[in-house]
């Protein structure tokens, strides 16, 4: 009922009423539970909302789910803003940078206010401006830390901020390698698509890609104006993200949802060969069909949408393996929640190293479960965050 309502919501189209007649108040709760885990909440309220009267849910629960929807409508007007002071203090201090993630998927969404909010994360495209901007924000005083290889966050008016050195790393180092290429060539020609901030929170924009792109080096754009990042790398990229955070931790259907939709949206503007070849190259191919054959038997997603061939429908997959591998990735994803930080069973100590200890066990544990999903993604995340530990353990 959960996955009902989600891919309703996902798809503009009403729910059915008939499913939640008189739905027992104990299966509204696991609903409303599952909605928190999956960030997903204002989604799957508004939907369970628009019921006729006799499939409503409870009166409580109605009212707690129109003070969320409510919250997460004043969050996402709230990052407009600040993203909004964002882009015209970095450009006046000579750091133009591009949006990722986040916001930037909202606007795929038939009401872009009902989209959990997160981060704001912004690659610094240009050569040297990462340190020299990382400077520039702890003068400011926005108190900026490390938090990782690629980026630094601070916290500023109520929302993080993370500016990025890097669209993405792998842990592979060949891919590593090969997608630090593709970065260099989409940093030097420039060529990002240009979205008024006030437009990422209304429905179906269009992405302007095709549109004339100033030089990075040109006269500033209108403070409201915010760089978004090429359609088939932002594709790309999305599903990447989203499967490293599957294989370290766990995803879930926020993030899993966000690429599915930009799909839906731009997916006559990618070239399918070119993207195939992409994911192929990287070993992510046969993940990426895994996880559209789950948006297309649990979420109701057209097979026209995805830019590459899809595996045969689910009842007609010849492979027992690949059947197992789709029921097992949505498995995960409902039960592991938002970024897997809602799994279940023992949640990480607070102590360094029984933290570190603890994080291991489960990428190894996560590994022999997954592995055959993906040997290239998979079974190097426990050797690397072995290796991690054990530097930061010595430092």
């Amino acid at each position: 009922m959960f996955l009902h309502l989600l891919s309703a919501a996902l798809w503009d189209r009403p729910a059915e009423a008939a499913l939640f007649k008189g739905l027992d108040g104990v299966v509204w709760t696991a609903i409303a539970a599952m909605a928190h885990k999956q960030s997903v909440n204002a989604l799957i309220a508004d939907k369970a909302l628009s019921l006729p009267t006799e499939s409503l849910p409870p009166r409580a629960m109605r009212m707690q789910w129109l003070m969320q929807i409510e919250q997460t409508k004043a969050m996402n007007r709230n990052m407009e803003r600040v993203l909004g002071t964002l882009v015209q203090e970095y450009e006046q201090a000579g750091f133009p940078f591009v949006l990722m993630k986040g916001l930037a998927c909202g606007a795929q969404y038939p009401n872009p206010l009902l989209r959990n909010p997160g981060d704001i994360d912004m690659w610094l495209y240009r050569p040297g401006d990462y340190e020299k901007s990382r400077i520039w924000a702890a003068e400011q005083g926005y108190g900026a830390e490390d938090a990782g290889h690629i980026h630094y966050n601070y916290q500023w008016q109520g929302i993080f901020i993370e500016p990025h050195s890097r669209i993405s790393y792998f842990h592979y180092k060949k891919y590593n390698k090969q997608f630090a290429t593709w970065e260099k060539e989409v940093a030097e020609a420039a060529r990002f698509g240009r979205v008024p901030v006030e437009q990422l929170l209304q429905p179906q924009h269009p992405h302007q890609s095709s549109q004339p792109q100033s030089s990075p080096h040109s006269s500033h754009p209108h403070p409201a104006t915010v760089r978004l990042l090429p359609i088939t790398l932002n594709a790309f990229f999305l599903f990447h993200h989203m499967f490293r955070h599957f294989a370290s931790q766990g995803v879930g259907f926020r993030q899993f949802c966000d690429w599915v939709l930009l799909l839906k949206h731009y997916h006559k503007q990618i070239n399918r060969q070119e993207f195939t070849e992409h994911a192929r190259s990287y070993g992510l191919l046969y993940p990426m069909q895994v996880f559209a054959r789950a948006a297309v038997e649990y979420l109701d997603a057209p097979e026209g949408i995805f830019p590459f061939s899809l595996l045969p429908e689910f009842s007609l997959l010849p492979e027992r393996r690949t059947r197992r591998h789709v029921r097992r990735v949505l498995a995960d994803i409902l039960k592991s929640g938002n970024f897997g930080f809602h799994g279940p069973g023992k949640k990480r100590p607070a102590g360094k190293y029984s933290g570190m200890w603890f994080s291991f066990v489960l990428s190894v544990k996560r590994s022999l479960k997954f592995t055959t999903l993906s040997i290239s993604h998979v079974l190097i995340v426990p050797y690397k965050k072995l290796t991690n530990r054990l530097k930061i353990g010595f430092q």
